[in-house]
C-alpha cells in the first residue's frame, strides 16, 4: 500500500524540525544529551585594604592619611589641597614655619607617582601702598614659594603656574593689623582634579 501524502512539503519540515527542537516524544527510551554545566564564575576578589577610608587601595594610595570626608585623586591625594604661605610686611621672604609646611608638601611632590599633580601658586598683598607695585610684590611671594619648592628637588615645570593678583583678592579686612597680615600671603592650589562634585 503506498502512502500519498497530500500535504505540503513545507509543513512536513516544519512539523519535523519541532519534533526535532522540542524532542521527539515517541522514542523516550534514548535519554536527553545532557547540556554541559557553564564554569563557574570566578569570585569577586575581597575588598582591599583601605586604611584612611578614603577609597583607594593602600598598595595604591600615594597620600595614606588623608582627612575622613577629603575628596581625593585615584592616587588617594587630596583634591582640594591648599597651603598657605603668610609674609611679614613689604617682603617676600618666606618664614621658618612655611618653609617647614613647604618642605614636607615637596616629599610629596618629588614622589615620581605623583608626577600628574599640578596646579598654582598665587602671591597676595594687603592693601597699603600703590597697587603696581603691591601687583609685583605679591608675584614675588608666588615665586618665591616655587622656588623653596623646586630648590628641594620638586620639577614645577609646567605643572604649576605662578601669579600674582596683588591686592585685588582679600580674604580678610585690610582695616586692621591682623586682616592685613591674613592678606599678606601666597596659596598652593591643586587644579588637575577638576571642580568638586
Amino acid at each position: 500500500m503506498k502512502i500519498t501524502s497530500t500535504k505540503s512539503p513545507f509543513i512536513i519540515c516544519a512539523a519535523l524540525s519541532l519534533a526535532l527542537l522540542g524532542g521527539c516524544a515517541c522514542n523516550q527510551e534514548e535519554p536527553a544529551t545532557p547540556v554541559a554545566e557553564p564554569a563557574p564564575v570566578a569570585a569577586a576578589p575581597a575588598a582591599c585594604s583601605d586604611a584612611d577610608d578614603d577609597g583607594v587601595c593602600d598598595t595604591a594610595d600615594q597620600c595614606p592619611n588623608s582627612k575622613p570626608g577629603t575628596r581625593v585623586g585615584p592616587a588617594g591625594c587630596d583634591c582640594d589641597y591648599t597651603l598657605r604661605t603668610h609674609f611679614a610686611f613689604d617682603s617676600a621672604e618666606l618664614t621658618d614655619e612655611d618653609t617647614a609646611e613647604l618642605d614636607r608638601l615637596a616629599q610629596v611632590l618629588t614622589n615620581p607617582k605623583l608626577g600628574f599633580v599640578a596646579g598654582e601658586i598665587v602671591g597676595h598683598t594687603d592693601d597699603v601702598g600703590d597697587a603696581a607695585y603691591n601687583k609685583d610684590l605679591s608675584k614675588r611671594r608666588a615665586d618665591a614659594v616655587a622656588a623653596h619648592l623646586e630648590s628641594r628637588g620638586v620639577a614645577l615645570g609646567d605643572r604649576f603656574v605662578t601669579k600674582g593678583f596683588g591686592e585685588e583678592k582679600p580674604i580678610a579686612d585690610n582695616k586692621t593689623e591682623e586682616g592685613r597680615a591674613q592678606n599678606r600671603r601666597a596659596t598652593i592650589r591643586r587644579g588637575d582634579c577638576g571642580p568638586a562634585n
